[in-house]
């Protein structure tokens, strides 16, 4: 990325972060958050490459134990198949019109950047199977698993947000309140869209979907600051 271009506003190179890892050693949250587990049950329902970004989405449905801030309690986590750009939605319960106003969303977001959404990946879950004739209306492809298996796209996309939620918890010196966790799990998938991943080379999410080169991050999640606006009474 540093020597593709694709980080504006910084002068620094792979050199320096080499430089910086024979000084300092390597990161133990990095190689925290880059473990891996063993593999679960899963079905990849991939029979060709998808030809542009957007085409394939997969998506899955997670509940929060407590609601966030806004009173919401089910996560719905989604990826491009081909690019790896993610992103969340928040809605207060899974039932079929929140499921139809996320999937319009992600339908109406990669619209606006020039992409057409042509098929989504599920579980064999019935909130997905109920939302087949929506899709169907806006000239969408509904793929389910098989019974009994995880959709292995997104079952990917998740496990990687998950191991960075807990490399960004664990440079605080403070647990976060619980009711953010909607924010901490936006803050992730914006990272992960900023930087290159293995489906798309030098190149980032947030470049090939947006046509956006990446931002230096000036303050991490959760971090405490101090701010003064002089209009403020």
């Amino acid at each position: 990325m540093l020597d593709h271009g694709q980080v504006s506003h910084t002068d620094l190179t792979s050199r320096d972060l080499h430089n910086c890892r024979e000084i300092y050693g390597p990161c133990e949250i990095c190689k925290f958050a880059n473990s891996t587990s063993p593999p679960d049950q899963s079905s990849s329902l991939l029979t060709e490459r998808p030809p542009s970004p957007g085409h394939t989405i997969a998506i899955d449905i997670e509940h929060f134990t407590r609601p966030s801030i806004g009173g919401y309690s089910e996560c719905f986590h989604w990826v491009c198949v081909l690019t790896g750009f993610c992103g969340v939605e928040f809605q207060r319960h899974k039932e079929l019109p929140n499921l139809q106003l996320v999937l319009q969303h992600i339908i109406d977001f990669f619209a606006t950047h020039g992409f057409t959404v042509k098929r989504f990946l599920t579980d064999h879950e019935s909130v997905f199977i109920s939302a087949e004739d929506f899709l169907l209306s806006k000239h969408c492809l509904l793929v389910p698993s098989p019974p009994g298996l995880h959709q292995k796209e997104i079952e990917r996309s998740i496990k990687t947000r998950r191991a960075k939620d807990l490399s960004f918890q664990l440079q605080l010196s403070h647990f976060p309140p619980e009711k953010l966790v909607a924010e901490r799990y936006q803050s992730i998938c914006n990272c992960l869209n900023s930087v290159s991943n293995n489906k798309t080379g030098h190149l980032t999410p947030n470049m090939i979907v947006l046509g956006q080169k990446t931002l230096p991050i000036t303050f991490h999640w959760g971090q405490a600051g101090v701010f003064y606006s002089p209009t403020s009474t």
